[in-house]
């Protein structure tokens, strides 16, 4: 299976990258939240595109910082 992430939504997450860089949870978080405000994303582009370790214990954790 050869999944890809959508032209217009890798262009976005390049953006996102660019605005809020770091490894660390918090900032992985205010990535995958401001993803998630232009558009549904699944966990593999959360991952692959995002940056983002383990999409669902973002999410479980609810991103409060």
């Amino acid at each position: 299976m050869d999944k890809k992430i959508p032209p217009h939504k890798e262009a976005a997450f390049q953006e996102i990258n660019k605005q809020f860089t770091g490894d660390d949870a918090k900032q992985q978080c205010t990535r995958l939240l401001r993803a998630l405000s232009l558009f549904s994303i699944n966990t593999f582009e959360a991952s692959r595109g995002l940056g983002v370790y383990y999409p669902p214990a973002r999410t479980w954790r609810r991103c409060t910082y």
